[in-house]
C-alpha cells in the first residue's frame, strides 16, 4: 500500500465528503485530533472498522491503540421487505504497539449472542454483570462508556462537531488489478444501506464465473430486483446467461428458492 495525505487541515464538510465514497477494503482514512487522541474513522463498505488497521498500526508505532464497536440492530423497509443491514454490538479491542493488552466483544452474531474476553481485565471492569444469564446484558454500551471514560475519550460525535482541524489519508494499493476492482465496486452511503446493493455486489464474484456458479448468481440477483426493482435493469442480462447455463428448469427453482429466502422479511 502507498499511503498520501490528501490534505492536513480540511474542515467538517470537506471531511465528510471524502469520507461518503466507501470501498473495501477501506482506502481512504479521516483522522480527527482531540486531546491526547486521535479518532481515526475508515471508509469501509458495510460499516467502518478499525480492526485491520489497528494491527497494521502496531507494527509500525509503539502506540496505545483501542478499538470500538457500537452498534444497535437496524432494518431498511423496502419494497415491502424489513431488512436488518446491521447488528448489535459491543466490542473493545486496545493495543499497546504490537501487544494485545485487553478484548471484550459481546455481540449478536446473525441471531446468536457470543460473548468473549482475553487479556487482564481492567480495574473499571469489576463491577460490569459478567455473569449475567443473558450474554447481551453482560457487556453493555454503559459498560463499554465507563471504559472510554477511563481512557479520558469522548464519543466519536463530540469530537467530530467540536473539533476544526481533519487530516484526510487515502491509500493506494500498488496492484493496478486490485486498485481498479476496488473502484469499480466503491458506492456511496445510500447504496451501503441499500440491502438490494450488498446482493447485487456480491452477485458480480458469481457472474466473473457463470459456467460453475450460475445459481449463486441468480440467488443474489434475483434477491436485489426484489428487494429494489431498479436493480432490474441491471441484473437482467446476467439472469439471461445463468438461464442459458442453467436450463430453464433449474433457473426457475433458484428464483424461487430465492424468494423463499427473504419470505421471512416480508412486511404484508
Amino acid at each position: 500500500m502507498k499511503t498520501e495525505i490528501v490534505a492536513l487541515d480540511a474542515t467538517l464538510s470537506e471531511w465528510v465528503e471524502f469520507m461518503s465514497r466507501l470501498t473495501w477494503p477501506a482506502t481512504r482514512f479521516g483522522l480527527v485530533a482531540r486531546g491526547e487522541w486521535t479518532l481515526v474513522h475508515g471508509n469501509r463498505r458495510g460499516g467502518p472498522d478499525f480492526a485491520d488497521e489497528q494491527r497494521r498500526l502496531g507494527f509500525h508505532l509503539p502506540v496505545e491503540s483501542i478499538r470500538v464497536v457500537d452498534t444497535t440492530r437496524t432494518h431498511r423497509e423496502t419494497n415491502g421487505y424489513r431488512v436488518p443491514i446491521n447488528y448489535t454490538a459491543r466490542m473493545l479491542s486496545i493495543q499497546n504497539g504490537r501487544d494485545p493488552v485487553r478484548s471484550i466483544t459481546c455481540a449478536d452474531d446473525g441471531g446468536r449472542w457470543v460473548f468473549e474476553t482475553a487479556g487482564t481485565p481492567l480495574p473499571v471492569e469489576a463491577d460490569f454483570d459478567y455473569g449475567a444469564r443473558l450474554k447481551r446484558a453482560r457487556f453493555t454500551s454503559d459498560n463499554l462508556q465507563a471504559v472510554l471514560s477511563t481512557y479520558q475519550i469522548d464519543s466519536q460525535h463530540r469530537r467530530l462537531t467540536e473539533s476544526d482541524r481533519f487530516v484526510l489519508v487515502t491509500e493506494i494499493p500498488q496492484d493496478k488489478e486490485w486498485r481498479a476492482k476496488i473502484e469499480s465496486l466503491a458506492c456511496s452511503i445510500a447504496e451501503d444501506e441499500d440491502p438490494a446493493h450488498g446482493y447485487f455486489l456480491r452477485a458480480q464474484s458469481w457472474i466473473r464465473y457463470m459456467s460453475t456458479h450460475a445459481e449463486s448468481a441468480v440467488f443474489d440477483l434475483t434477491k436485489a430486483q426484489l428487494l429494489n426493482p431498479e436493480y432490474e435493469r441491471l441484473c437482467r442480462k446476467p439472469l439471461r446467461q445463468a438461464r442459458r447455463t442453467l436450463g430453464r428448469a433449474e433457473f426457475e427453482r433458484a428464483t424461487d428458492q430465492a424468494a423463499e429466502s427473504l419470505a421471512r422479511w416480508r412486511t404484508g
